[in-house]
């Protein structure tokens, strides 16, 4: 039988897209009940999910263009219409435009060539906006790296793609001129966040503010915008490298992924045609920064690409997450968990309407089932119409893979496939596939499967594997599990999973579900302590607020435990902590609660 569904997987990847489009739509009938066949029980064979996606968009094929193509053919009838808010500044299409032409010319006058790979070491501001689509137009590589890096990180990713060309924000200055002459770089452009606005408040915050002491090397954008020189555009070429982001690098060094036009406008292609309402004129607050997968894909491509404004905000602050949704109303905005369990929390939110908001969105990290019922209670209770959207992906698949929909936002769950997305729950040993409901390696292939890492083969081909079926799959080291109508379960991370001094498999995910739903029990994570035994499992709680006795809630936790779980399943170590640290983008630091050394609560 299992021979017998790989070779029927074979065939399936000989379909043209036509061909894969008309079988598609036979299986959206099959799963709706309209048509009468029989399944084979494997996801990504019967595809369960299509029943939720429309008929029309199931016919649509995928846009063959650059990115900056996607964004004017978007947009060359709205030009009049606002594409960024920025402070007290607003840039419309034809503007943003104007600038990206500006900038192209700039980087021509620069010297730079489509061999070279220019740096980005920027927040969310207009200039990096018009640089991507730029240096996209141009058909020149661009290396997306995070500011708040340390100097010899900054480094590092430099000399790795040997570029010799860097635009960084001026507060950047101190640690890039540390490293400089360590690097390749030729020239330094450095941008104030002062740049782009109006003229009066320009004016005021740039006589506040100072001047970086730089050397030859370095020029100030607005130097570096006044030199122009015509340059020759770049056709749209298939599966071609064209933006490199980074891993979080929590573990160590962030990986280089690399993404072409395909993967970048597939993000956009998939969510236009998916059940969200997203389109013109519409509002996006743009919180997750540019250099990550999730900024440049989901958060500044997919909403200018679909002809809303996109307000940026430079330095997200999540305390200030209430200030900035009341203050500009957006339509759509895209975080993590922390941030919607702060604001739920926050005593500014009571009493406030929220019905502007469409879709609360959420990546990135899990919810437990408490987190989720409340955060859905605080936004009904003011008028959003919406639960929190949860989704989940990952920068080697371009951000994300699947999201929940009005339909298919089950409790804890993260959605369902996007349009044209494939995604499987596989056996991490023996590599077959899993049925419904039966807990596995998520797998992932469609078009947003990144090109691949940067120089990093060996890395490459353990994490995306060319299976039987003839596909690319992205193997994601997360575990979960799909049910029968194609909604997916994130349910941990395969490297979470703590091997215990007697070789017992410990998965964290199931023990932080019961300790969560203890009374008296805030948030927890367990990770993995050492005892003079070897590895054991140890769990951080944080208190709810109103609880006095932590030893009466210790005394309930244990309780539960004993009752859900097997007996080597039980931390061996319990720990009370204010809360739980967080990473820049807001998930849990698991790596930070590893390497903390407190008083133990044993059990």
């Amino acid at each position: 039988m299992k021979e017998r569904l790989e070779d029927y997987k074979k065939q399936l990847s000989r379909l043209n897209e036509e061909q894969t489009i008309e079988r598609n739509l036979y299986l959206k009938g099959l799963a709706e009940g309209k048509i009468q066949g029989p399944t084979t029980g494997l996801p990504t064979i019967d595809k369960p999910w299509l029943k939720y996606h429309r008929q029309d968009a199931i016919r649509e094929n995928m846009p063959l263009m650059t990115i900056y193509d996607y964004l004017y053919e978007s947009n060359k009838n709205n030009l009049l219409n606002t594409a960024l808010e920025y402070f007290l500044g607003k840039i419309s299409y034809l503007k943003l435009f104007i600038n990206i032409e500006k900038v192209a010319k700039s980087i021509s006058a620069l010297g730079v060539t489509k061999d070279d790979i220019v740096t980005l070491c920027m927040p969310s501001v207009p200039e990096t906006i018009y640089t991507i689509y730029a240096l996209n137009k141009m058909g020149i590589v661009v290396n997306l790296i995070d500011p708040r890096y340390s100097e010899d990180m900054i480094k590092e990713l430099l000399n790795e793609v040997k570029s010799k060309y860097l635009i960084t924000i001026d507060a950047s200055a101190d640690k890039i001129k540390q490293i400089e002459k360590e690097t390749s770089l030729e020239k330094i452009i450095y941008v104030s966040p002062f740049d782009s606005l109006p003229l009066i408040p320009k004016f005021i915050a740039k006589s506040k503010s100072e001047e970086p002491k730089v050397g030859s090397e370095w020029i100030s954008w607005n130097e570096f915008i006044k030199h122009q020189k015509d340059y020759q555009r770049e056709e749209y070429k298939p599966n071609k490298t064209k933006v490199i982001v980074h891993t979080g690098g929590t573990t160590g060094k962030p990986k280089g992924v690399k993404l072409s036009d395909d993967n970048i406008n597939s993000i956009v292609f998939q969510y236009k045609n998916g059940a969200i309402e997203l389109r013109k004129k519409q509002s996006f607050l743009d919180l997750i920064p540019p250099f990550a997968a999730y900024g440049i894909c989901s958060s500044i491509h997919m909403p200018l690409s679909l002809g809303m404004k996109t307000i940026l905000i430079p330095k997200f602050n999540p305390k200030e997450f209430d200030s900035l949704l009341l203050k500009h109303k957006p339509t759509h905005v895209l975080g993590v968990p922390s941030f919607w369990e702060q604001l739920s929390k926050n005593p500014n939110m009571q009493n406030k309407d929220l019905s502007f908001l469409q879709s609360p969105g959420a990546g990135g990290d899990a919810f437990t089932e408490t987190q989720e019922n409340s955060i859905n209670e605080f936004l009904k209770n003011r008028n959003c119409k919406s639960k929190v959207i949860k989704g989940y992906g990952m920068s080697e698949v371009s951000s994300s893979a699947c999201t929940c929909t009005d339909n298919s936002n089950e409790l804890t769950s993260v959605g369902i496939p996007l349009l044209k997305t494939t995604i499987g729950i596989f056996d991490p040993e023996t590599g077959q596939e899993l049925p419904y409901d039966t807990e596995g390696e998520i797998c992932i292939t469609g078009p947003s499967v990144m090109v691949g890492y940067y120089e990093n083969k060996e890395l490459e081909s353990k994490t995306i594997k060319l299976h039987n079926d003839g596909l690319k799959w992205v193997h994601t080291n997360d575990l979960g599990y799909m049910n029968k109508n194609g909604v997916l379960y994130f349910t941990g991370r395969i490297k979470r999973m703590i091997v215990r001094y007697d070789g017992f498999k410990i998965y964290p995910s199931s023990i932080e579900k019961v300790i969560e739903h203890t009374e008296g029990i805030d948030s927890v994570a367990v990770v993995k302590a050492h005892s003079d035994l070897g590895n054991i499992a140890k769990a951080f709680m944080v208190l709810e607020h109103s609880v006095k006795n932590s030893d009466e809630v210790l005394n309930k936790v244990l309780n539960n435990c004993k009752q859900s779980l097997a007996e080597r399943s039980i931390p061996e170590e319990f720990e009370f902590i204010d809360e739980l640290p967080k990473t820049d983008l807001g998930k849990i630091d698991y790596k930070a609660l590893e390497n903390i050394k407190h008083k133990l609560l044993k059990k």
